[in-house]
Formats: structure tokens, sequence, C-alpha cells
């Protein structure tokens, strides 16, 4: 949207929409509003005295993204505790001042996870394990989700694995209107998904093999998913070999321990 001999505005850098994070959206650049002439209004054409004739504004093409971008938001199904959560929300440093173990290690398979997603040579998904609970696994998977909606407009969905994959499976079984299949599909088709608590399901033969469906479609399409998990993972290379599911989340995925201690509504997430 921005010409390459354009200067790039120093708050939305070039996008022409910013954070708005009071109200947990997305909003139109100053940059932008300044240059509007529509105000928004008569589908963002305005009367040019000029040529004697109505043009498209400025602001439409912006105005069109951001609405995107907010529906994408609110259709992601993120807890609410993680929605709106970028890389700025993870403390450095704890009450005491002290800075938090292994935090900068944690930031940085986040950042480099993030400048990856441009690159499709260098795109991977991410498994974050351990066998901790609450220190940040699943806020990093939502800072993911959120910053790469926020950046480039994608579809993105957040998944518990047993509450809502599952779930939506068996109502299919009592809705003609929708096809297990169809669920899968979906699932799939989604540029970034997240896969939170892998391991709680019971590992039935129909849990294995519904699971396996979706993530081998999703590494065959080559969509980025993260996945969060409480299993230890540190024999994966050992199990992937007599594991599919296994296998092909290490074809997809970077796996990473996730060291930082147990801090979950202490540091993490700011009030």
């Amino acid at each position: 949207m921005t010409s390459a001999k354009q200067k790039k505005c120093k708050y939305c850098d070039g996008r022409g929409y910013v954070k708005n994070n009071a109200a947990q959206k997305v909003d139109l650049c100053d940059c932008i509003k300044r240059q509007c002439k529509c105000s928004g209004e008569d589908n963002y054409m305005y009367y040019d005295k000029d040529i004697n004739a109505y043009r498209q504004c400025i602001c439409r093409n912006y105005a069109f993204r951001i609405n995107k971008i907010n529906k994408i938001y609110k259709e992601a199904d993120i807890p609410r505790n993680y929605q709106w959560k970028f890389i700025e929300d993870i403390e450095m440093i704890d009450n005491d001042k002290k800075g938090i173990p292994n935090i900068s290690e944690f930031l940085e398979i986040i950042e480099q996870t993030l400048v990856n997603y441009e690159d499709i040579r260098k795109r991977r998904g991410l498994l974050l394990w351990s066998e901790l609970t609450g220190n940040g696994k699943t806020l990093a998977a939502a800072i993911i989700l959120n910053t790469l909606v926020f950046n480039f407009g994608i579809a993105a969905k957040f998944l518990k694995l047993s509450s809502d994959y599952f779930g939506m499976l068996k109502k299919t079984y009592s809705n003609i209107d929708e096809s297990e299949i169809n669920v899968i599909k979906k699932l799939i088709d989604y540029d970034v998904l997240v896969i939170d608590d892998f391991g709680t399901q019971r590992s039935t033969e129909w849990e294995n093999e519904k699971l396996y469906e979706l993530i081998d479609g999703r590494n065959d399409s080559k969509k980025m998913t993260i996945i969060t998990s409480n299993i230890n993972f540190e024999k994966i290379e050992e199990t992937a070999l007599y594991d599919r599911i296994l296998s092909r989340i290490m074809e997809m995925c970077v796996i990473y321990k996730v060291k930082t201690p147990c801090y979950r509504q202490k540091f993490l997430i700011k009030k």
C-alpha cells in the first residue's frame, strides 16, 4: 500500500494501521487519517472538484484490511487471558527486579519464528513443551498468532485439542449440515493454527487417527502450526521412528523446551 519512494510512517511502519491497545483492536493510523477525504462515508468515495467526479479515497483499502484483521481476531477463539498479547507483554524482570531465568532465549525463539514466517524456505512451526505448567507456553503461542495476524492479516485459529477439536468432530455426528471432513479441512486451511495442550487427548484409536489427519494435512499444505504441550519430548527423535504423528510434527516444527520458571499470573501477563 505504501510505495517504495514514500517515507514510512514511524508509527505504523507503512502498514496504514496501528494497535489500539485500549480497545484491543486495529485502527487507522493518523498518517492515513490526515489524507482521508471521505471520513469513512459514502463507501469511501469523495467528490473531487478538480476533475468533477467521484474518486476512491486513500483510506478505503486500509479500512477493508483493518476490518478483515479485526474480524480474524474475533473469530480466532483465542482464550480471553491471551487475547491481544504481543511480544511487549512478556516481562523480562520479576517483582524483585531480577532477570527471569532463560527469558532471553525464550524471546529469541518467539522472534525467530515470527521473522522466518516471511520466508517460505525458512518458515517452520513450533512445538513448545515443558512438564512445568504456567511458564508461558500458551502465551508464546498466542503472541505468535496475534502478531502474524496483525502483520499479515492471515487466517488464524486457536484450538484446544481435547475440548475444541475432538468436541467439534463429535458434534458433526448429530449435525446433518456439517461433516467431519469439512471440520478437518477448515482447520487444515488456516494459515496459522495453535494446537494447545497436545497430549491431553486420551489417545484412543479414533482420536489418534483424527489428530494424524489434521497434523498430516497441515504438514502437506505447508501451514504453520504452533503446538504447546506438558509432555516430555526429550526423546522425540527416538519416539518419532514408530509414532507417525510425532514424525510429522518433527518435519513441520522446531522442537523447543521452555526453561522459564512457573510464573503464570505473576510475571508473564501484564495487568
